[in-house]
């Protein structure tokens, strides 16, 4: 503990890294939700006569790129944390 608190008193700066980190993170997720929202809604629209919520129809190449989009965030969520 001794060592520990000598070496944050001694470079305070390394407190901010994860508050960068975390700042960081918040963006990525704010830009990861906004951008999985339109290839969400990459399809046909297929409305219903007793809804009126619509339903969309995804091509199968469109199923493999949500995939693929949350593979990245998990991938870049763990890149940030090594980073940390």
């Amino acid at each position: 503990m001794e060592a520990a608190a000598e070496f944050v008193s001694g470079n305070v700066q390394i407190v901010t890294l994860p508050v960068m980190a975390y700042v960081l993170s918040l963006a990525f997720f704010a830009y990861w939700t906004v951008t999985a929202v339109y290839v969400y809604s990459i399809g046909t629209i297929e409305w219903k006569d007793d809804s009126f919520i619509a339903n969309i129809v995804w091509a199968k190449q469109t199923r493999y790129i949500m995939w693929y989009f949350l593979f990245g965030l998990f991938w870049c969520v763990a890149y940030l944390i090594c980073l940390q």
